[in-house]
């Protein structure tokens, strides 16, 4: 596989991202967000695609992932509700889009994978992910 592996961690109001070799070692990473916070979703999940096509044109991956949502909600996760779940729907869809049509435009085929969220976190806790990253790009 030709170039780094991009990795999406999508949201409706922020994306995360990371840029890895083909050996897993950490190159980048970062937030793809709206302009404004207050915008509607359509203008932040707008801008995080347009933040998501200069990531390709940047690193130019030959593998791009995707955390995929399983669709379940549980009790424990959103206080039970999918209060914002369809405009998560909507943002991750939108973001598959973008990369999908990226990948097919390139030279070399880029492959596209959609990996769920269960195995995409290795069920490492979301602070302790974060932590990890925190401490490797302190900015």
């Amino acid at each position: 596989m030709n170039g780094p592996v991009l990795s999406i961690d999508p949201g409706s109001k922020r994306t995360g991202w990371a840029v890895l070799t083909q050996r897993e070692q950490l190159l980048q990473a970062g937030l793809l967000t709206g302009d404004k916070t207050t915008d509607p979703a359509e203008f932040r999940i707008a801008a995080m695609c347009r933040g998501l096509r200069e990531l390709f044109e940047e690193w130019r991956p030959g593998t791009v992932l995707i955390e995929w949502s399983s669709g379940h909600v549980g009790r424990r996760r959103h206080k039970g509700g999918g209060a914002g779940l369809a405009v998560y729907g909507i943002a991750i869809g939108a973001l598959w889009q973008v990369a999908v049509a990226w990948a097919r435009s390139c030279e070399l085929p880029a492959q596209v994978r959609c990996i769920e969220e269960n195995l995409w976190t290795n069920r490492v806790p979301k602070e302790d992910r974060i932590a990890a990253i925190a401490q490797r790009f302190r900015e």
